[in-house]
């Protein structure tokens, strides 16, 4: 007999691929990790569902087990709970889904020459069965009125509640949510493809779905107008079917009605810009800024600490600049020995003598801390015309430069950083980005697009002032030489100039007015970003879906 204990049942259910310190790779995994326990803080009983990868090193303990139909066969899984403070996590432990070589929450699975999101695509598809399945039989989610999908991860479980009849009692009784984190990463793969037993298609993951669905175009998405072969697109299914869709910023969500220009570099709703803009005509499409936790973004936690309210606090930074350079080759060779493998340029780090010259203290630090994908960091290898590229214009300033990065675009970072005042840091070590913020005078965001973008809300809590290109929640968060420096630009040229020129701005500044640097790095750290905002305009959105009865 399956039985949920006496833990209530979750008024908000999200339905997630990551989740804060459990498994993140990015913005998504703290949104979902701190809007929830926001709302757990304003009354709405709220948990989380997710895949229980073995990396994690969170597990939590088993409270029922089920046998799951997917792709012809049953397998079995766990559900698994661990509690982060207020907020419930249950975990989908599968051994042919979520451990060994699918172990971690994404695949690269072109490195292994198959196709784009061949092996996530129907992992998440697995977990949306398996989440269907557990909402289904699962008496402590009886009770559950809004389930809460995010990304891509979530669309096939959509897809599911829409159309399988063996969840019509739950979308009669729930509402939905679909909050797109990111417009480019979409999950797409064939609708249908002959070689069923790969599981590659949509007809291999749900084959008695998939005939019911033939004649459905809702959720079939042909991007290239040659092509024959229809495809099924989780993240336009999510926003075809959700009740209400929301993005992580407001400008996002204007940005995403607009067609893509990527002769300019613009890129908008990837075509489904005309959904969008029928859904933000009928105000079921809403921006919410998401937030950050300043309680763990919080600068007197490091050694040495500094205190932004003190008056005091110009010193206390400096002396942690100096205590933060001064241990980077140790830190450096601390990060080698406890990554492994994922360090990739480690060897050649530590074969740099000397790592830093007595310069290093002396220049402003331009740090950058993302990933080292095109849209974050892309505009740093574009040429101008006498063929330098950007990257290398900006290592022509009096600057010291640390990118701390890992991602398709690496080796272009490793080719273009052979220079005394540049460091490229190829990992990603979650302490060492917390002192890179610390340190770092200027934290360089060029993305070409950004829905919400956290690392300049974090950078300013640190006095880290951010240089944004003044797109999506970059504009909404970061004001020009009041708490950061941004930049415009309607085609590439002009972007390309608007770095250089806001740049070697915000470097003079830097040299010739201290003391307005200092009022804009203290007006950067007292600006609050939290998740009590997007936490009160969310309760109302849930209200306004159920009639104000459960909130």
């Amino acid at each position: 007999m399956i039985s949920s204990g006496n833990s209530p049942s979750p008024q908000v259910l999200f339905i997630a691929s990551e989740c804060g310190q459990i498994a993140r790779t990015g913005g998504l995994g703290d949104a979902v990790h701190d809007l929830s326990r926001a709302l757990c803080e304003r009354g709405i009983h709220t948990a989380v569902i997710m895949p229980g990868y073995s990396s994690s090193s969170l597990i939590g303990h088993t409270v029922e087990q089920f046998k799951i139909p997917f792709s012809g066969k049953h397998y079995r899984i766990k559900l698994l709970k661990l509690d982060l403070g207020e907020v419930p996590v249950y975990q989908i432990k599968s051994k042919d889904y979520f451990e060994k070589e699918y172990g971690t929450v994404y695949i690269d699975s072109e490195r292994g020459n198959r196709g784009p999101f061949e092996d996530d695509a129907k992992r998440f598809a697995f977990f949306s069965r398996a989440t269907a399945e557990i909402i289904k039989d699962f008496p402590l989610f009886k009770e559950t009125k809004i389930l809460h999908c995010h990304d891509w991860h979530s669309g096939a479980f959509l897809v599911l509640l829409k159309f399988d009849p063996a969840y019509e009692a739950i979308a009669q009784r729930v509402r939905t949510v679909f909050t797109i984190h990111n417009l480019s990463y979409q999950g797409v793969r064939p609708f249908v493809y002959a070689k069923e037993k790969l599981q590659m298609s949509f007809s291999s993951w749900f084959p008695e779905l998939y005939y019911n669905l033939v004649a459905t175009p809702r959720i079939f998405d042909i991007r290239d107008p040659l092509a024959e072969i229809p495809c099924f697109n989780p993240i336009k299914a999510g926003i075809r079917l959700a009740d209400l869709v929301t993005t992580v910023s407001p400008t996002y969500a204007h940005e995403v009605t607009l067609p893509d220009d990527p002769g300019n570099r613009f890129i908008g709703g990837h075509g489904m810009e005309r959904d969008l803009i029928q859904l933000a005509k009928r105000g079921r499409l809403s921006g919410i800024l998401n937030g950050i936790n300043y309680k763990d973004n919080d600068p007197g936690l490091l050694d040495p600490p500094y205190n932004p309210a003190s008056k005091s606090c110009n010193q206390e930074r400096k002396a942690f600049v100096r205590t933060f350079l001064g241990n980077l080759p140790e830190r450096i060779t601390q990060l080698a020995r406890t990554a492994g493998d994922s360090f990739r340029n480690s060897a050649s780090l530590l074969k740099r003598k000397p790592l830093l010259s007595a310069q290093w203290k002396k220049r402003p630090l331009l740090v950058f801390i993302s990933r080292a994908v095109d849209q974050k960091a892309g505009i740093l290898f574009e040429s101008f015309s006498g063929g330098k590229n950007l990257l290398s214009r900006i290592l022509d300033r009096k600057l010291s430069f640390i990118a701390l990065a890992s991602g398709g675009l690496e080796n272009r970072f490793i080719e273009s950083m052979d220079r005394e005042n540049a460091l490229f840091i190829n990992a990603f070590d979650k302490q060492l980005a917390t002192e890179l913020y610390g340190a770092g005078d200027l934290l360089l965001l060029p993305s070409y697009f950004e829905p919400c973008g956290i690392s300049q809300l974090i950078a300013m809590r640190y006095g880290c002032l951010p240089l944004v290109h003044e797109i999506g929640g970059l504009q909404d968060t970061v004001q020009h030489r009041k708490t950061g420096f941004c930049y415009r630009g309607i085609n590439l040229e002009q972007q390309l100039k608007g770095v250089l020129r806001t740049l070697d701005n915000a470097l003079k500044m830097w040299h010739e007015s201290p003391k307005e640097w200092q009022t804009m790095m203290h007006a950067a750290m007292d600006k609050r970003f939290s998740w009590e905002g997007p936490a009160q305009t969310y309760k109302q959105l849930y209200s306004q879906l159920v009639g104000g009865t459960v909130f």
